[in-house]
């Protein structure tokens, strides 16, 4: 284990992680901060411990529509290409069909 000390709005915090991993470590720690300077500057002045649980949902909300919401729409999606897919060779094989009976 590796630790890493970390800053996110404006306070440090040593963090351990697996070797090899500090980069990555590092650049969540750079999208929490992202998250954050957003946050205080929609918000103004929060408590350290408000802005973590607001960012901490704000992820969560990120992570949901990603883990569900997207899902959904891209099923959707495939549904309708696939649909299209169908009615396509449905009228191939009618055309087909007419000609083998004009025969």
């Amino acid at each position: 284990m590796t630790k890493v000390t970390v800053s996110v709005n404006g306070n440090n915090y040593e963090v351990a992680c697996e070797n090899g991993q500090e980069k990555h470590l590092l650049e969540l720690t750079k999208m929490v901060e992202e998250h954050c300077s957003k946050l205080v500057s929609s918000l103004g002045d929060v408590s350290n411990a408000q802005l973590m649980l607001l960012v901490s949902l704000t992820l969560a909300d990120e992570l949901y529509d990603l883990k569900f919401g997207n899902s959904k729409k891209n099923t959707e999606d495939l549904l309708q290409v696939k649909a299209a897919d169908i009615d396509s060779l449905a009228k191939r094989i009618e055309t087909i069909a007419q000609k083998l009976s004009n025969l």
